[in-house]
């Protein structure tokens, strides 16, 4: 229910979600969001975290193109220096408008998702949940990170 967000506008590579389906919006809790302007994209302050686990060359590509793309406003974080203490002192403070991770994820014992940083150490949804100050926008390119104890289960 987050109004903020113009799920509308979603484009799929075809088509946008408006185009296709009716859309309306309905707040659930009936008030009207205060909207904050979004910075330009010059003022945008990345956090990329690459490669956790030093075994995948691409993300370190992947977090380098990003970065020329921010025109080097991102704090780049790279192999074992995506610790978890760091991560969720960068998580908490606020200063993000997007967090990108490139790396692996899994489930864990416990069944939580989570994603795999340096020595492999999980750091599970819950603990993002717990530490992540502000709006960012988050993207998660990581191996399994879509499955689910289920699917895990099944497989």
């Amino acid at each position: 229910d987050d109004m903020t967000i113009p799920w509308e506008l979603a484009f799929d590579g075809h088509s946008y979600l408006c185009l296709r389906f009716g859309t309306v919006r309905v707040p659930l809790n009936h008030i009207a969001p205060t909207l904050v302007p979004a910075p330009q994209l010059d003022q945008w302050k990345a956090l990329l975290l690459g490669n956790p686990t030093g075994d995948l060359g691409f993300a370190t590509e992947e977090i380098d193109a990003i970065d020329r793309l921010m025109a080097s406003h991102a704090d780049q974080i790279f192999g074992r220096r995506v610790a978890k203490k760091l991560v969720k002192e960068k998580l908490f403070s606020a200063q993000y408008h997007l967090i990108h991770y490139s790396g692996h994820a899994d489930i864990t014992a416990t069944g939580e998702a989570a994603l795999l940083l340096a020595g492999r150490e999980p750091l599970t949804a819950r603990e993002i949940a717990a530490n992540l100050k502000g709006n960012p926008w988050i993207v998660l390119n990581a191996c399994s990170s879509a499955q689910t104890p289920s699917v895990t289960q099944a497989i």
